[in-house]
């Protein structure tokens, strides 16, 4: 959402008009799901075919601009993953009383989404690579007293990226043909 600025500002060669940023903030406060921007910058569609890399072009559908997911979504719950120790192996770590010894060297952790039960997601994904292993609860997150840290990740591309096909080959060896062929044109004046 942008559009071109006729002389460029230091870097800065795009900007947001008066009628984008309502439309920006109409879709934010309607709180809408699926929207699409009406006033979204489009590139020309060049005479030789060649779209832009970005923006959008002519001849592109609008793109999906807000979703909405509920609050768990893009959380997960961290739990630590401890293995008993190797028969054999001596473990410097002290244990308090009740603990399940665990080896330092063996532990990892898993992001279980939220919601999800921590039992089944063992049983489904860790159980059958590492029967031994198990789920050390000793480790609660802070504000809601439960096993495992809460966590959040919002990944933008994962949810808005949009696959662009690259252009055919044949497209990109015209164009270097037409560019040697312009090339060799200004080095005749340049030469001669």
């Amino acid at each position: 959402m942008y559009a071109k600025m006729k002389k460029s500002l230091g870097n800065k060669r795009v900007f947001l008009t008066e009628g984008q940023i309502a439309e920006i903030v109409a879709t934010y406060a309607g709180n809408l799901d699926g929207a699409t921007f009406g006033l979204e910058y489009k590139e020309p569609v060049k005479g030789n075919g060649q779209g832009a890399t970005s923006g959008q072009t002519e001849d592109e559908p609008p793109r999906v601009v807000s979703k909405i997911f509920p609050n768990t979504f893009f959380g997960y719950r961290k739990v630590t993953v401890d293995r008993p120790p190797q028969p054999g192996k001596e473990v410097k770590v002290k244990f308090k009383k009740g603990q399940k010894p665990y080896d330092p060297e063996l532990r990892d952790t898993e992001s279980i989404p939220l919601g999800e039960d921590i039992a089944a997601y063992m049983a489904r994904e860790v159980l059958p690579h590492v029967p031994d292993a198990f789920v050390n609860e000793d480790i609660k997150d802070e504000k809601d007293g439960q096993v495992g840290k809460v966590g959040y990740e919002v990944n933008f591309n994962r949810y808005f990226y949009v696959y662009k096909p690259p252009r055919p080959p044949e497209v990109i060896a015209e164009e270097i043909r037409a560019m040697e062929a312009r090339f060799l044109e200004l080095m005749k004046g340049v030469v001669a």
